[in-house]
């Protein structure tokens, strides 16, 4: 939704589970998603919080189980 009024979304992979074409199936717009695919939750954590510090994403997205 975010990215249909022009937002900008970041999806971070923990699983490594992203399916691109899937995704788009659902409306996603891969080419616009920021995406991180980090080897650890630590890292994984990092992210998240440089992309909330940034002010530079409308809405972040945790993959993980």
């Amino acid at each position: 939704e975010f990215q249909k009024q022009g937002g900008t979304a970041a999806f971070i992979d923990a699983e490594h589970a992203l399916d691109p074409t899937y995704a788009e199936k659902l409306g996603v717009k891969v080419k616009d998603l920021l995406i991180s695919q980090p080897d650890t939750g630590e890292q994984a954590l990092e992210i998240a919080d440089m992309l909330v510090r940034s002010g530079a994403v409308d809405v972040i997205v945790i993959d993980s189980v």
